[in-house]
């Protein structure tokens, strides 16, 4: 069963995706990273490190590619909250998720 933290990690993902080409010409990677829930997340930590390891895998992909990532990142805060599992989420998997795409944009998980 997946909590609305791990749902948001992975939205957090597909809103990127879906703005893939917002300003660039690249198209999103041949392989869409999924986060799945592996049981309740204890944590706003635990949000944060999914949504932060989905991002990175993400923006590896679009790195290759040659796409404008500083872009994709700004996409991907601005893009979230309009995301129906946002108006669920608990304030701090929100912010865990936020951070988590700021962990990403950074290079690295913490």
């Amino acid at each position: 069963m997946k909590t609305v933290g791990a749902v948001l990690s992975t939205a957090a993902v597909a809103a990127v995706i879906a703005g893939c080409g917002s300003g660039t010409e690249s198209s999103a990677p041949a392989t869409t990273p999924t986060i799945t829930a592996t049981g309740a997340l204890a944590s706003g930590m635990s949000v944060k490190k999914q949504t932060c390891e989905g991002m990175l895998v993400f923006l590896e992909g679009m790195r290759g590619l040659g796409a404008d990532v500083d872009a994709e990142i700004q996409n991907a805060l601005e893009q979230i909250p309009l995301r129906p599992e946002w108006a669920t989420a608990s304030e701090a998997e929100r912010t865990a998720t936020l951070e988590g795409i700021q962990d990403a944009a950074d290079g690295q998980c913490s």
